[in-house]
């Protein structure tokens, strides 16, 4: 392990900083020792043709897993309760798991239904409430966030990384409201934007002014 990551964690409790580590939620290298070791494989979605989807980021290559297997739910409360219990880590934020679509899994071993139907968000959310139940019964505090919106998480998890209305051109005309925030405002955390301190002061002033006014 990183023998500079636990003396900084302590070092941050201390100022009453509390570190959450980035981890993916949907994907899994499948040029990693685990994918091979633990046969990752057998828990990717499955395309029509007997293939797993792949996402090329940057030539580095990541199979697309499937929610609703036990061994994929398994590997991620593995992997977050490293970072809660292991690494003192005071939760965890989940990158993709509600911001990416859903890819019809053909895998009959699965146990779901072939293609369409709810296994992925139900997967999710099964998923969501045990990472919060095992985790807070070391920490109470952890939190659990992901980007972007999805409705049907909101009884579990504690907030959305939400930057797609910030970085989308508005076509002439148009307008948004921030009607999410307006009703939901008292369930989950809403948050984030890409300002940047290099920013024209005037655009910067907007985007804090935006995120300040919708909540």
């Amino acid at each position: 392990g990183d023998a500079y990551l636990l003396p900084a964690m302590q070092a941050a409790r201390e100022m009453h900083i509390f570190p959450m580590p980035y981890i993916n939620g949907v994907i899994w290298d499948d040029d990693t020792q685990s994918w091979f070791r633990e046969n990752g494989r057998n828990a990717a979605v499955t395309d029509e043709n007997g293939a797993y989807p792949v996402w090329d980021i940057h030539q580095e290559y990541f199979a697309y897993m499937c929610p609703a297997t036990t061994q994929r739910q398994a590997k991620m409360r593995e992997t977050t309760w490293k970072q809660v219990a292991e690494h003192g880590m005071r939760g965890v934020y989940l990158d993709c798991l509600a911001a990416t679509r859903s890819r019809p899994c053909y895998n009959h071993d699965h146990g779901h239904s072939l293609r369409g139907g709810f296994y992925q968000a139900d997967g999710n959310r099964k998923l969501m409430h045990d990472l919060r139940r095992n985790t807070r019964r070391f920490d109470r505090q952890a939190a659990f966030f992901t980007e972007e919106i999805g409705e049907m998480y909101l009884d579990c998890m504690d907030g959305f990384l939400t930057l797609d209305y910030l970085r989308s051109a508005l076509r002439q005309g148009e307008q948004v409201f921030p009607v999410f925030n307006a009703v939901y405002h008292s369930h989950v955390i809403n948050f984030g934007s890409d300002a940047m301190l290099g920013q024209p002061p005037d655009a910067f002033a907007l985007q804090m002014g935006r995120l300040f006014t919708w909540g």
